[in-house]
């Protein structure tokens, strides 16, 4: 008898084990995915920057021949701070659904 509760008791240490395991690597995924969420709201400040000045220089660019260059290039940092900002919701909608996971 006291052979099964042994054997019992192994294997409840060992499904305890590997929820363990298991909340670590969720808990490690969200610290990443908040690292990597941190870098993208550093490069969108820098893009918003260079957005900023490239507007400026539209602005300030009366020059036929470059008026359409800078206007593609306002347009192109535009999108890239969209896909930015996209980048950063989508993360923190993952950090969401783990800490979901990890609560449960």
């Amino acid at each position: 008898m006291g052979s099964s509760s042994h054997v019992k008791l192994m294997e409840i240490q060992r499904n305890d084990l590997l929820q363990l395991i298991k909340l670590n690597a969720l808990e490690f995924k969200i610290k990443k995915l908040k690292n990597q969420r941190s870098i993208d709201k550093l490069i969108i400040k820098d893009l918003r920057l260079s957005l900023k000045e490239a507007e400026d220089l539209n602005k300030k660019s009366n020059l036929d021949s470059n008026e359409g260059q800078m206007d593609l290039e306002v347009l192109k940092l535009k999108s890239l701070c969209k896909n930015q900002e996209n980048q950063i919701r989508l993360k923190d909608e993952i950090i969401f659904e783990l800490n979901q996971k990890i609560q449960r």
